[in-house]
């Protein structure tokens, strides 16, 4: 009798360690569980940026001269590649070119300026310095693509770098192409990179 009553005990301790084992088993997945959840939930998702600028500006000010300048460039590529505009500057010869070469969008000096003006904002000196070589580039060999990657720079630093709160048109869309708001993944900062790069070499 007094050997079943220790088996009983011994058996319910069993039980008791097993079951807590199981508990803290499942305890620890939960956890991990919800780690990888709340990871998941702190990481900016693939198409918006790691990080914008904590900036603000008085629209009549040299900022928000500048910032209103970056927002005019974008227009001004908004209205002459979408919709299938882009295909007017095919040819490099097209009366398309001459006309866009003039807009002081082409002029460097211009991103100088931006640049010098918002210069304590990280990483938008070297967005400014890719729009200026990419100005020169569309200058020199009226390059298509130089076009596109002027516009995704302006585009990111107009809608999400210096977003205007009031503007419920704004495109959700985001290329991930300027230093200013940067995407977690750098391919197509490096895509842009290496396009500049290829040009200055062949130059």
């Amino acid at each position: 009798m007094k050997s079943s009553t220790i088996n009983l005990i011994g058996a319910g301790i069993a039980i008791v360690i097993i079951g807590s084992a199981a508990a803290w088993g499942l305890n620890k997945i939960h956890l991990i569980a919800g780690a990888a959840q709340l990871a998941e939930a702190a990481a900016p998702p693939a198409d918006r940026p790691i990080k914008v600028p904590q900036f603000t500006y008085e629209p009549n000010a040299a900022e928000g001269r500048a910032v209103g300048k970056i927002e005019e460039f974008h227009w001004l590529f908004d209205s002459n590649l979408l919709d299938g505009k882009i295909k007017s500057f095919d040819n490099p010869k097209a009366a398309a070119w001459t006309a866009l070469m003039k807009e002081p969008a082409f002029n460097s000096a211009s991103y100088t300026k931006i640049g010098t003006t918002l210069g304590s904002i990280e990483g938008l000196q070297m967005d400014m310095s890719n729009l200026a070589e990419l100005a020169k580039i569309a200058n020199h060999t009226h390059d298509p693509q130089a076009l596109v990657y002027m516009h995704r720079i302006l585009h990111d630093l107009d809608y999400w770098a210096f977003p205007d709160k009031n503007d419920q048109s704004k495109s959700d869309d985001f290329f991930g192409v300027t230093e200013t708001a940067p995407a977690q993944d750098a391919q197509n900062r490096d895509e842009l990179g290496a396009f500049i790069a290829d040009h200055q070499n062949k130059s």
